[in-house]
This record gives C-alpha cells, structure tokens and sequence, in this order.
C-alpha cells in the first residue's frame, strides 16, 4: 500500500470549483509512479531498458465534492498481475477522512523500442507477496465497443507538444479534458461527474488531427469518441452524471 498527500491548487479545479477529472487522473498517475518504484518495477528500473507502463483503462467514481484549496490523501496499490494485465486500485480521501472518489486502473508493460506488449513474467525478482488482491470497485465492464458516427463532432483540434509526455505521445491524463470539452459551461452548469470510464485504444502524437463525438447514452449519461486520421476510434469513453444545484 502506498500513501500520498496533495495539497489541492485552483488549477485543479474547474470553473464551478470542482474537481477536474484530469487532477484526479493527475493524482492517479503520480500515486501509481510512486507505488511502482516502491515495487522495483518503476520508471527507474523500466526505462534504463527502455520499457514502460502504459494506461489502458480507467474507471473512477465520485462519492463527495471535494474543497478548493484542501487536502487530499491518497492510498493506492497494485493486484498480482495476470499475463499481461497490471490492475492497480486507488482509493482518495479529504482532511476529514472521508473517502471522496475511488478508482481502478489497468495497464500494459510496453518494449517502447519495438512497440510490443511484454509479459509481467518479463519483470524478474518481484516479491508478489507485496502485492494488494484487494478491490476498492469491483469493476469488470472494461471493454466499450466501437460504435457508429453520424453528423458533425463535437470540436476537432491538432495534437501540439505541450500534449506529450516521456513516451512522446498525448499523456492519459489529458483525454479527460478532451471529454469535458465535448459539452458547454452552460450545460455543466448544474451537471457534477458521477462515474468515468475511458478506454485508450491507440496512442497520439504530435500532428495527429483529433475530432471527438458526443453520443447520448442513457439518463444523464454520455459516450465520447476520439477519432484520428482514416476514422480509427483511438479512444472511447463513458460519462455518467448527477444534477446539482
């Protein structure tokens, strides 16, 4: 089990003071580096080899609002993997020791040199008796299938450097905003997020030309897909809210 504390910025809040699902991916991200490090099999030890983690899904939920300006703690720990799959589960809570959102997240150890995906049996000498089978959300909807496009997206916008991480392709984190970006500020208005799922299908990269579709998908509840160059669906995701005043 590792433990974070994040002092909260305005930055990672939005305009109605809540917080920004790509903070939370944000915290996500920076807990699981730690976690994997602690391990022996973070970046340190990965990319000397040139191998490295990358994010397939994530799944979170949002139980409370959090505070402007507060505190925030965070627990995170990863299951045994299994072949090729590393889940990782996350748990937040405030000053007050209450839990305001919980999150699981699956990743994939990646040859970034010849773009393979690797067996976890290729990570030796790991004590898996450190390991958490715990499940803080026992999630197993993972996958969200393709669907057809029809009319116009809701923006299109080019991939720039600033996007890009050490793996030189758009970070996971930001695909958040991307789904935010996809309704008004008058239509969040009264709307806070309940639930986030996204797939990451393929990777993006500098020049890539990106248009997201906004598809209506049940009571108070969204898909949004990422399109790129020739119609390949490079990601997809799934909103749920909840009204409130």
């Amino acid at each position: 089990m590792t433990d974070l504390d994040f002092a909260t910025r305005f930055s990672d809040f939005d305009c109605r003071d809540r917080l920004r699902l790509s903070a939370l991916l944000d915290f996500m991200q920076e807990g699981a580096g730690v976690s994997a490090n602690q391990l022996g099999c973070g970046s340190e030890f990965l990319w000397p080899k040139g191998w490295g983690f990358i994010v397939t899904n994530n799944y979170l939920e949002f139980y409370k609002p959090v505070k402007v300006d507060g505190k925030l703690h965070l627990k995170t720990w990863a299951l045994p993997p299994k072949h090729i799959i590393f889940e990782r589960h996350y748990e937040l809570y405030d000053e007050a020791g209450e839990k305001v959102a919980a999150a699981v997240s699956r990743w994939c150890l990646l040859d970034t040199v010849n773009k393979k995906i690797l067996p976890a049996s290729m990570l030796t000498d790991q004590d898996y008796s450190r390991y958490n089978p715990a499940k803080t959300i026992d999630f197993k909807a993972w996958k969200i299938p393709p669907v057809p496009l029809a009319g116009a997206p809701a923006f299109t916008m080019q991939v720039r450097g600033s996007l890009c991480d050490h793996y030189m392709h758009v970070n996971n984190t930001r695909y958040a905003d991307f789904c935010m970006d996809c309704f008004t500020l008058d239509e969040l208005k009264d709307r806070a997020v309940k639930s986030f799922q996204i797939v990451y299908e393929a990777q993006c990269v500098e020049g890539d030309l990106l248009s997201f579709y906004r598809i209506p998908a049940g009571e108070e509840t969204f898909l949004i897909v990422g399109v790129k160059s020739e119609n390949e669906q490079f990601m997809r995701a799934k909103i749920a809210f909840s009204r409130q005043s």
